[in-house]
């Protein structure tokens, strides 16, 4: 697909971050030129006709580092003034096939290899600096070998929280749309890439690698990341959009808007209008940008709380489930059959039915799944939660003590010490269940 050339107002050039060594990021190539003063640069060099930005970028590495380098992902674009003319620099991310495979072109007298640290030190111009240690520090895939492969292998990234959502059925349903939402969004911006005018066409690029950064993150079970990335892509693509379509696409916002609500509802009205009126004259890329990015950060909130409220749920029930085979087990041996752990002491009893309890309360007393709390955080807090669950077991075994020290029980019907044990495990589930029981009665002896 070939790229419109420079022309006489704008020039359009391609490079390479060419990396170098084990582990991948070890070192970049960065070259001397003699021109200008002399000067130490990233290798970059103008298109030529007929070429694509990538090929502009594979040559001029191979000029100018004499190196044979494959692509491995868009890094960014850099742009400035020369005189009148604009220029726009694409760099893309390479890593080292062989070196010395032809002589070096003689602007480039010297060619190092450098740490990202030392490199962004030496270069001349501070543009390419940020580049670089943008790079070193948000390139995170090895390079080398497809995702599939790198995940089958085992990812760090991939924690056994990550290996288990993958099961989850509503995980599935999500990955599945995104990875056709994903699909068709590449193909749509890949199809536009040769009509799209110059000033705009930095966004498609962007769009279509972060479309690549969402399905690396999808292949690796991080949803949130990827849908986070897709929303970003989208975004990018309204900034290629003309007119009629940015018309329409503001529109689609809006109508979402009444969805939403509140604050955020009024905030996409303030930059697009109502719903009803007309939308604003000269609307611009950039308001119909922050008016989707206001949306998406809704959506994206309510699928952090999702996440938020599944873990805390299986949390809950993970406890649940624990302790009530625990509570059976402690009565099958302790009480129903003969063995040695008939002899256990029913202070085990105790605390596994407080535990049973306060895992039941706990379930009960859920928050809704869409609350209004403003921080989540604290509402699906899994740590909380067991707390919640083993104070529980703390309660039942304080009220344990005091039955044990002869004081009396705060309970309607029981004034004294229970003598058949099954009562004592069903005061030890409630115990677990309320701390009103524990409360009611630590008042009753500090008042005695």
């Amino acid at each position: 697909m070939l790229i419109e050339h420079s022309t006489n107002n704008s020039v359009l050039a391609g490079g390479g971050i060419l990396w170098r060594g084990e582990p991948f990021l070890s070192e970049l190539a960065v070259i001397h030129r003699t021109r200008y003063g002399g000067e130490w640069l990233l290798p970059k060099g103008k298109q030529e006709p007929g070429e694509k930005l990538e090929e502009t970028a594979l040559r001029e590495v191979s000029e100018e580092t004499a190196c044979t380098a494959k692509l491995v992902s868009f890094a960014d674009f850099l742009q400035y003034k020369i005189g009148e003319k604009e220029k726009l620099v694409f760099f893309w991310h390479m890593q080292l096939v062989e070196e010395n495979v032809r002589t070096r072109d003689k602007e480039a007298d010297q060619l190092l290899w450098l740490p990202v640290e030392a490199a962004s030190k030496l270069l001349t111009y501070d543009e390419q600096k940020k580049l670089i240690v943008r790079s070193g520090t948000s390139l995170r895939a090895p390079v080398g070998e497809s995702q599939e492969v790198r995940l089958a292998k085992g990812d760090s990234r991939q924690t056994w929280r990550s290996r288990m959502k993958h099961f989850r059925g509503g995980n599935k349903i999500r990955k599945s749309r995104l990875q056709g939402s994903i699909t068709t969004s590449r193909k749509r911006m890949e199809s536009k890439l040769e009509s799209c005018l110059k000033p705009k066409l930095q966004h498609l690029y962007k769009g279509i690698e972060l479309l690549k950064t969402a399905e690396f993150y999808l292949n690796g079970n991080e949803l949130d990341i990827a849908w986070k990335c897709f929303h970003e892509s989208q975004r990018q693509e309204i900034l290629t959009l003309d007119s009629e379509p940015l018309l329409a696409e503001a529109k689609v916002i809006r109508s979402e808007a009444e969805k939403i609500g509140g604050w955020r509802q009024a905030a996409i009205e303030e930059l697009l209008g109502k719903k009803g009126e007309l939308i604003p004259p000269g609307l611009s890329n950039e308001s119909v940008y922050q008016a989707a990015q206001i949306r998406d950060e809704h959506f994206n909130n309510n699928a952090y709380k999702d996440q938020l409220f599944q873990r805390y749920l299986s949390t809950i029930l993970v406890c649940l489930v624990v302790s009530a085979f625990l509570v059976f087990a402690y009565l099958y041996y302790a009480h129903w059959c003969s063995s040695p752990l008939s002899f256990l002491p029913p202070i085990f009893g105790v605390v596994g039915f407080g535990i049973f309890g306060g895992a039941f309360s706990t379930l009960l007393k859920i928050p809704p799944e869409r609350g209004s709390s403003r921080i989540p955080e604290q509402v699906y807090a899994s740590r909380l939660s067991l707390i919640r669950v083993f104070i529980g077991g703390a309660s039942a075994l304080i009220l344990y003590v005091f039955i044990q020290a002869g004081l009396v029980l705060q309970l309607d019907g029981f004034d004294n010490k229970p003598d058949n044990l099954f009562l004592l495990y069903v005061i030890s589930f409630a115990a677990g269940f309320s701390e009103r029981l524990v409360l009611k009665t630590v008042m009753a002896v500090t008042k005695e």
